[in-house]
């Protein structure tokens, strides 16, 4: 649906070493070295807008041990196969899930954000069917499966909300299907810029009605399907109704119920409270 022309990784440096046994997990917190707590204060902010976070779970959430390491645009985080014995925390920046058919180009089912665990699911999956990718620089905290097992097993709560966490995951892969079938190309820019906008805010990124911007409008047209030439077009009309501004990496919405309306874009499906979709 969503062809990715990925930028290909110049050290060839993938994010665990094979596996040994075709049961094993591949062990992806031993080749890096350095532990800390997982920096959660996006994740908690995010949370927080669908359903509200005790002091407990927030001390639970902030305790977690993590390992952290950074990467550059178009790097490899997580590879297809099976899968590693964690789930990686996406802390600053944004990262793509990509898949790789036969000989096709790569396929993008989903971009993830600054809170946004970006494959919580796999600890739970003996194999994962795709690749993680950074999207310019991004930050990932791993946090090791017997972690994220013991905070399931011992704060039910918190393993509902991020179970809530993976099911919001789907619904938003089901509306990008629908999205691409229904909506013309303007409207269907429209409706991504809509959706990053009203994700960030919940992580608490958006300021002065705008966010960064790491995708280029060529990494949109990956992102979407579509050519580069239809993503100009796109976002020329759209500047030309007043709907978006795009500068130097920085997006801003002038008209965020504006640019929703034309878009056809409903918050409904992102599961957040009122209030949540902005942040100034």
């Amino acid at each position: 649906m969503f062809p990715l022309r990925a930028k290909p990784d110049p050290r060839e440096r993938s994010a665990a070493p094979r596996l040994r046994g075709p049961c094993a997990k591949r062990p992806l917190f031993d080749v890096l070295k350095e532990r800390i707590l997982a920096s959660t204060f996006r994740l908690e902010t995010s949370l927080s807008r669908r359903r509200d976070l005790s002091a407990e779970e927030r001390t639970v959430l902030r305790s977690l041990p993590a390992t952290r390491r950074t990467y550059a645009d178009g790097e490899r985080i997580v590879e297809e196969g099976t899968a590693p014995d964690g789930s990686c925390l996406l802390v600053e920046g944004m990262a793509i899930r990509a898949h790789r058919i036969g000989r096709s180009e790569r396929v993008v089912s989903a971009l993830h954000v600054a809170g946004d665990f970006v494959d919580l699911h796999s600890f739970l999956l003996s194999h994962i069917d795709h690749d993680i990718i950074a999207v310019g620089p991004c930050t990932i905290d791993f946090v090791a499966a017997e972690h994220l097992e013991a905070v399931t097993r011992d704060h039910s709560r918190l393993a509902r909300l991020l179970w809530l966490e993976t099911l919001i995951d789907a619904k938003i892969h089901r509306v990008w299907v629908a999205a691409r079938a229904a909506l013309p190309g303007t409207q269907r820019v429209g409706h991504f810029i809509c959706e990053l906008h009203a994700r960030l805010g919940a992580a608490g990124l958006v300021y002065a009605g705008g966010f960064a911007m790491p995708l280029d409008q060529r990494g949109v047209a990956d992102v979407l399907g579509y050519s580069v030439v239809h993503v100009n077009h796109a976002v020329r009309d759209l500047r030309a109704e007043r709907l978006l501004e795009w500068e130097r990496g920085r997006v801003r919405l002038p008209d965020p119920d504006g640019l929703a309306r034309y878009s056809s874009f409903d918050p409904a499906y992102l599961e957040l409270r009122k209030g949540a979709e902005s942040t100034e």
